[in-house]
């Protein structure tokens, strides 16, 4: 299966999400999560097409927005899985440097939006709660395939329940005097769920309440992944702009620590393009009561905190077999 170049009908397959990623897949690193924004107040033209392909398992997504000049936006798109799906293939297709992030979380409260409904996501974000994604990018770039962003080993695969509510938010930066267009184009890949043998799930391991005082200042942020034995796939860190230097300990049970991943100088491009960390089933495993220790370091040359959605401390990726996703908040999960 290869991803197809585009279509435009003005059309939404009932039961097939549009899906998110983070970004795309390079050989330094992939820009794959920022997550912090600066309130706006824009206008935005959204046209979307998910395009049923002739392989029915898999779906092209395509919309286009329409940015107004120095604007800063989100738009959040609600579906519903109809079907108990196993997803194993993600392939982005954009070309954009206005395209911050696109996510796909699940939505876990009521709300007035309808399937194919688009929403500000600025507003939205008064009563958006916390919550893990559904999906992650896993596999290392392959420069015969450079758009694929998800590959899992063979019976592997993201499950999505019958019913599965989510929403997919796109982040949007025009940073130019004029306005600008971006398209974004995914390729989804599914398999029948009685073909997963392994449940994917993934982790986002964030430091809730961040608040950094001028200087240098470290913060660490201890999480468990599950009550069973995990495969990491990837993994992967975030910051902003004053993050100084990123890593990620596994304190064994017995009190063994592993060094799994290190920035020793943090840069601002990695807040859209952080280094990515890969590793081969059976490679790194988590077990029960080990902890994923997160070390984050800023240099704040201002005078006041930063806090939330200037700075951020997460790291994110996915693992097997996991039968929850998990979001941890400083210790505390949700």
């Amino acid at each position: 299966m290869s991803p197809v170049d585009t279509c435009h009908r003005p059309s939404l397959r009932s039961g097939r999400p549009r899906v998110a990623g983070r970004g795309r897949h390079s050989p330094s690193g992939s820009p794959r999560r920022g997550r912090g924004t600066l309130p706006a107040s824009l206008l935005a033209l959204l046209l979307l097409s998910a395009c049923p392909l002739e392989d029915e398992d898999s779906l092209l997504i395509d919309f286009e927005v329409t940015l107004a000049p120095g604007s800063e936006i989100f738009w959040c798109y609600f579906g519903t899985f109809e079907e108990e799906v196993g997803i194993n293939g993600l392939w982005e297709m954009t070309e954009s440097p206005f395209l911050h992030h696109q996510l796909m979380k699940p939505v876990l409260e009521a709300e007035p939006y309808e399937d194919g409904e688009i929403a500000d996501c600025l507003t939205l974000g008064e009563w958006w709660g916390p919550a893990p994604t559904l999906l992650e990018g896993v596999g290392e770039w392959d420069p015969e395939d450079p758009d694929r962003q998800i590959k899992l080993p063979d019976g592997v695969a993201f499950v999505m329940e019958a019913g599965q509510r989510y929403v997919v938010d796109s982040h949007w930066i025009n940073t130019t005097d004029e306005e600008q267009t971006g398209r974004v184009q995914m390729q989804l890949g599914f398999i029948d769920a009685e073909e997963v043998e392994h449940r994917a799930g993934t982790f986002n391991l964030d430091k809730a309440g961040l608040s950094v005082p001028p200087g240098t200042w470290t913060e660490e942020v201890d999480c468990e992944l599950s009550e069973t034995p995990v495969n990491v796939l990837q993994m992967g860190p975030h910051m902003h702009y004053h993050g100084s230097h990123y890593a990620v300990d596994i304190v064994r049970s017995d009190g063994a620590v592993d060094r799994v991943l290190e920035v020793e100088e943090w840069i601002p491009v990695y807040r859209d393009d952080p280094p990515m960390w890969n590793w081969d089933p059976g490679e790194l495993v988590v077990h029960p009561g080990d902890i994923v220790r997160t070390l984050c370091t800023w240099e704040n040359p201002y005078d006041e905190n930063l806090e939330f959605p200037d700075e951020m401390c997460t790291t994110f990726g996915a693992g097997f077999p996991m039968s929850v996703d998990i979001f941890c908040g400083g210790g505390l999960s949700f």
